[in-house]
C-alpha cells in the first residue's frame, strides 16, 4: 500500500511548495491520514457513511530507486472513525505493508504501478528532506443489485532517511 497526502488549499490552485527535489531515496513516513465516504444504493434506497483515518505508531518506509522501481514495507495502526446514520464507530486497525513495483514521475505527478493496481498522486512538496503527496481514488462495486461507491483522499508525509 502506498499512502498519499493533502494540504491547505490555495484560492488560485497555484502550488506554493517546492517540488524540485530528487525522489530517488529511502523515505520514512511521518504522517498519514485519509478521509472519504461510501455511498450504497440498493432497491431505490441510498445511504452514505463518512470516514476519517489517521495513522499512529508509524514504522513505514518507501524506497524510490533510480531504475524507476520502488519497494515499500512496514506497519502502522490506523485509527478509523466511521459515521453512519448518526452513529460513530471508532476502531484501531493494525496495518502491515509490503509492496513493490514501478513508478513514473512527470512534473509533480507521481504514478505508481504495483501489486496489480495503479495509483496517481500529486506531489505537494519534494525537497532534500521532505516528500508530501496527495491522491484521490474512487472505486465502485456492484453485487446482487447493490452498488457501493467509495471515494478516498489520502495524505502522506515522508522524511528522507
Amino acid at each position: 500500500m502506498i499512502a498519499f497526502t493533502s494540504c491547505k488549499n490555495n484560492d488560485d490552485d497555484t502550488p506554493d511548495n517546492d517540488t524540485s527535489g530528487d525522489i530517488v531515496a529511502t523515505w520514512i513516513a511521518t504522517d498519514y491520514s485519509y478521509e472519504g465516504s461510501t455511498t450504497t444504493e440498493s432497491m431505490g434506497i441510498t445511504v452514505t457513511s463518512d470516514f476519517v483515518g489517521t495513522a499512529s505508531d508509524l514504522d513505514l518506509d518507501i524506497t524510490f530507486n533510480s531504475d524507476n522501481t520502488y519497494e515499500s514495507s512496514g506497519s502502522y495502526t490506523l485509527n478509523l472513525v466511521t459515521t453512519f446514520e448518526g452513529q460513530t464507530i471508532e476502531q484501531d486497525l493494525p496495518i502491515n505493508v509490503s509492496s513493490s513495483g514501478t513508478y513514473q514521475l512527470e512534473g509533480n505527478m507521481l504514478t505508481i504501478d504495483g501489486e496489480g493496481a495503479t495509483s496517481e498522486a500529486t506531489i505537494l512538496e519534494l525537497t532534500e528532506t521532505t516528500l508530501r503527496y496527495t491522491a484521490t481514488a474512487e472505486t465502485t462495486q456492484t453485487v446482487g443489485g447493490t452498488t457501493a461507491t467509495t471515494i478516498i483522499t489520502e495524505t502522506t508525509v515522508f522524511t528522507r532517511q
